[in-house]
């Protein structure tokens, strides 16, 4: 099942395993751009030619195409281009002077469609491997996305949301009620304190009057004495 969003999710590591420098220098260099070289690219096209016009049988000898059709056990042919240059080696150069231009084309068609397979393989496994990554991280982030909590079961998403914004609004209500009882202590020192500075006024104002009669006092008191001379 690989939809669109699969393919999208996929599409940037597709592009960079495939567009890397070595392949688009070997592209270049297989169909004779860089460097230049347009028998190359015709070589391909003329064997291409000849073995369309014979049947697989006259191409191959008859005990390889029965390896190739499956009628006998196939042995394990080399995996990594590497691997399948190196065959195509060690089988080439002894032969080489006993093979005809003919089958000398046919056996570089044979080698490069083997290595080109080989690498095809590759870039399946490759993205394979891939796929199988990114599903197991869409898997692990889904599993994240719950929380298990042993005998209580499972807690989803919304649950715990639910439970953060519980938490969070007594922690709230918490603070608030400190905050309050601070306030409250706050006024309540404050209102002492302009209590005690009225009450200072009062007691300054009425010491003051206090002092105002004594000198009243003080002054009529010569006046109102009363001196007989017989």
């Amino acid at each position: 099942n690989f939809n669109k969003v699969d393919f999208i999710f996929a599409l940037t590591s597709i592009r960079r395993a495939a567009f890397t420098p070595h392949n688009i220098k070997q592209g270049f260099k297989k169909a004779g751009i860089v460097p230049f070289n347009p028998e190359r690219v015709l070589e391909f096209v003329r064997a291409n030619q000849i073995t369309n016009n014979t049947s697989p049988e006259e191409r191959v000898p008859p005990n390889i195409f029965k390896y190739l059709t499956g009628e006998k056990e196939t042995p394990n042919p080399p995996f990594t281009p590497k691997r399948a240059l190196k065959a195509a080696t060690e089988i080439w150069y002894p032969i080489e002077k006993l093979l005809t231009p003919r089958i000398k084309r046919l056996f570089h068609e044979f080698i490069g469609n083997l290595v080109q397979t080989s690498k095809r393989a590759r870039i399946l496994e490759y993205q394979y491997y891939t796929f199988e990554a990114a599903k197991q991280a869409r898997k692990k982030q889904q599993q994240q996305s719950k929380q298990s909590t042993g005998e209580m079961g499972v807690i989803y998403t919304l649950e715990a949301r639910k439970i953060i914004r519980k938490d969070t609004g007594d922690e709230a209500s918490k603070l608030e009620a400190k905050a309050k009882k601070i306030l409250a202590a706050k006024a309540y020192q404050k209102r002492e304190t302009v209590r005690a500075r009225l009450a200072a006024k009062a007691t300054a104002a009425a010491l003051k009057m206090a002092q105002k009669e004594a000198k009243k006092v003080v002054k009529q008191e010569p006046q109102s004495k009363v001196i007989i001379i017989e």
